[in-house]
């Protein structure tokens, strides 16, 4: 199997885990605040991938890869907070496909950065917008107060995106994760202490939560995506990442009841259509 196609696979991989992880954010806000969860689990991932990160490597690449996690790491804050917050009004289902807006996104910054992208990849990311469109436009919970934030939560995953694809080659993927992870928890913790106040026993009832949050989608999930990108561009992993949406919507419907309907499983169709054409 050629690298191109493994990148790809560990993509789908990254959009299965980061899709089913909508219902976990979700259902985690019942016990502590938006910030908490997200200090959590990002903290959580971080240390689980500490050990890994600090195995034997070239001093130089250990260093570049944590300093590369810096800028990345306020992103992912950014785009993780927005996230968190929109899921507070937003379906789970919902939420996956107005995040995946990066979809379209990523190829319009990659103009700004005087990057080629394929015909077939913009036919793709239409594509795939279309089915975004009848999944919340069109879809039976209407707009949300929380969808603008998902919007705004989209660009900072698109901006992630691509800078993770210019730092990906020549560091290494474990350290550059952990010490994003360490970054974004980091910002989340701040905030956390001017907004919520953190108790022991609602953390430990949602612990289940934090840990799928924090080793699948995190210490997993964002290791997988730095590896994948090291040979996908930018353009074409924003439409293999986006199936999380569809992932987001099976999860919402078969874990928390959440409607589905005929019209929004017309999108997730386009949605897969759209991965499919982007790797031909």
């Amino acid at each position: 199997m050629n690298k191109k196609w493994m990148g790809s696979l560990l993509l789908l991989l990254t959009a299965m885990l980061w899709g089913f992880c909508f219902v976990v954010q979700r259902s985690g806000m019942e016990y502590v605040g938006p910030f908490t969860f997200g200090a959590s689990r990002f903290l959580l991932g971080a240390l689980a991938l500490l050990p890994l990160a600090l195995r034997p490597m070239e001093a130089g690449k250990r260093k570049k890869s944590f300093l590369a996690g810096l800028p990345c790491g306020v992103l992912l804050f950014l785009g993780s907070s927005l996230q968190q917050l929109g899921l507070q009004t937003t379906s789970a289902g919902k939420a996956g496909f107005l995040t995946a807006l990066y979809i379209v996104l990523v190829p319009l910054l990659g103009l700004l950065a005087k990057q080629r992208v394929r015909a077939t990849v913009w036919t793709a990311a239409m594509l795939g917008a279309a089915g975004l469109y009848l999944l919340c436009a069109g879809g039976t919970s209407g707009f949300a107060s929380g969808d603008l934030l998902l919007i705004l939560c989209a660009l900072m995953f698109a901006f992630h995106i691509q800078l993770v694809g210019r730092v990906a080659v020549g560091t290494d993927g474990i350290a550059l994760s952990c010490s994003q992870s360490f970054v974004t928890a980091g910002l989340s913790a701040v905030v956390m202490l001017f907004t919520e106040t953190p108790q022991i026993a609602p953390l430990l009832d949602c612990l289940p939560m934090i840990l799928y949050g924090g080793i699948g989608s995190i210490a997993i999930g964002y290791t997988l995506q730095i590896v994948a990108q090291r040979h996908t561009p930018p353009a074409v992993a924003s439409v293999m990442m986006c199936l999380e949406s569809a992932f987001a919507a099976l999860s919402g419907w078969i874990f928390l009841g959440e409607a589905f309907s005929v019209q929004e499983g017309t999108g997730a169709a386009l949605m897969l259509a759209a991965a499919l054409l982007s790797q031909f």
